[in-house]
């Protein structure tokens, strides 16, 4: 399948089990993504590319689609994580607000069917068992089972969107100091906008809070109403369940609760919606 191309280099980051290569074709880099099944959901994702595309985000665009085998462009750069640091606060402020253009575009596509609210609380629910079940234990847990349990009810009549749903700096792009583009939408899902931010908390708090405060108040052209911070602090402390479950599964404890254990001081053990990072 890729003989009709010259070979850069594979891109090895990510957890994805497609093999993706950055290829030459035709003077022109772009990325040859190969998979095995799952063809109907790649193809829903090729057709997400297109949309995106026609609303003028800056994300991979989708060339072509066969069995087995996707095209998209290249984005020129390297990927946030590994550069923003070498930004001004100031700068890393502005790419977060600039991103969140293309955030709020991907937000803008409505999912069919709403189901937003028995989908997310069936999945807690599963992991929260499955996290019982685990041979370890998050000091506070109960405290945030609390905290879960006292907003569930938010979720009642939330929208239901387009989610990235790996919306953090590690999916971002940026090219001689630029914010160039978003990549890896191989994870969407559909539902509530506001659980895009929670990767934010997670992860890309630990490298630029500027960018994370730029990405929230770009989204929101300013500081974001008490609701969002309810519903992120819900969707970040339903992750302290997942998260212990994926870290384990992946032989990765150790990492992810180190994770787990900051994002519950940021919000001194979900006692709190607003986490300490952001200063309203």
């Amino acid at each position: 399948m890729l003989n009709e191309y010259t070979v850069l280099h594979p891109i090895t980051k990510g957890f994805s089990n497609d093999q993706k290569f950055v290829v030459q074709d035709g003077g022109k880099k772009v990325i040859v993504r190969l998979f095995e099944g799952n063809q109907e959901r790649r193809e829903q994702e090729f057709r997400i590319l297109r949309m995106l595309e026609r609303l003028g985000a800056n994300t991979l665009r989708a060339i072509s689609i066969e069995e087995g085998k996707m095209v998209t462009s290249f984005i020129e750069g390297t990927d946030a994580e590994e550069t923003i640091d070498n930004l001004t606060e100031e700068e890393q402020y502005a790419i977060g607000w600039e991103v969140s253009r293309d955030l709020l575009k991907i937000h803008s596509i409505k999912a069919e069917e709403n189901t937003w609210y028995d989908y997310q609380l069936a999945k807690y629910e599963k992991y929260v068992k499955r996290y019982r079940e685990l041979p370890m234990e998050i000091v506070g847990d109960e405290q945030v089972i609390r905290f879960i349990e006292e907003r569930i009810p938010l979720m009642k009549e939330r929208p239901s969107v387009l989610q990235h749903d790996d919306f953090h700096l590690s999916n971002l792009i940026i090219h001689n100091g630029k914010y160039a583009g978003a990549i890896d939408f191989g994870r969407f899902d559909w539902g509530d906008p506001v659980c895009d931010f929670i990767k934010l908390g997670m992860f890309s708090t630990e490298k630029s809070v500027p960018f994370a405060v730029g990405l929230i108040e770009g989204y929101h052209s300013g500081k974001p109403p008490q609701l969002f911070w309810e519903l992120y602090a819900l969707y970040l402390a339903m992750n302290v369940f997942s998260s212990a479950v994926w870290g384990h599964i992946q032989g990765n404890e150790e990492v992810m609760l180190r994770h787990i254990e900051r994002f519950m001081r940021d919000h001194e053990g979900f006692t709190k919606s607003i986490p300490a990072w952001y200063k309203a």
